[in-house]
């Protein structure tokens, strides 16, 4: 179990991590639109 949990916590933490960029990216793309 225990290494399933740390794949789980690398899985979430790169989900969380492209989310963030994601997020990053439209904030910049809203800061060049204005």
């Amino acid at each position: 179990p225990k290494g399933l949990a740390h794949k789980v916590l690398q899985w979430y933490l790169c989900r969380m991590e492209a989310w963030f960029a994601a997020d990053m990216d439209t904030i910049s793309l809203k800061c060049w639109d204005q």
